[in-house]
């Protein structure tokens, strides 16, 4: 599956996804996103676009402050091959950073 990079103000990070874009099966990927993309330092919530494209496997992501429990909800929900973006509004963890946990069936 492969993790579309987002797009804040026009600008997008490709160095925040370590693997090149692709999450491994479960895994919590950390983005800094307070300071950066034209968002204030102090900023306490974001509103984003997150996509996922060409997934291998069924599954979903989940959006939250970094630093919490991972929620019992969820943002994305996927099957193989899809390519599905969903509008998602979180809080930021106290650092400016946002979490997104992928959970899938490969």
């Amino acid at each position: 599956m492969a993790l579309v990079a987002s797009v804040v103000s026009g600008a997008s990070d490709a160095g925040a996804y370590p693997t090149g874009g692709a999450l491994s099966s479960v895994q919590v990927l950390t983005i800094d996103i307070a300071g950066k993309y034209g968002v204030p330092l102090d900023a306490v919530g974001v509103a984003m676009n997150v996509t996922v494209a060409s997934a291998s496997a069924g599954g979903f992501l989940t959006v939250f402050p970094c630093g919490r429990a991972v929620p019992n909800a969820s943002n994305v929900n996927y099957r193989a091959d899809q390519t599905v973006p969903n509008f998602v509004m979180s809080a930021l963890a106290n650092d400016g950073t946002v979490c997104i946990s992928r959970v899938c069936d490969d």
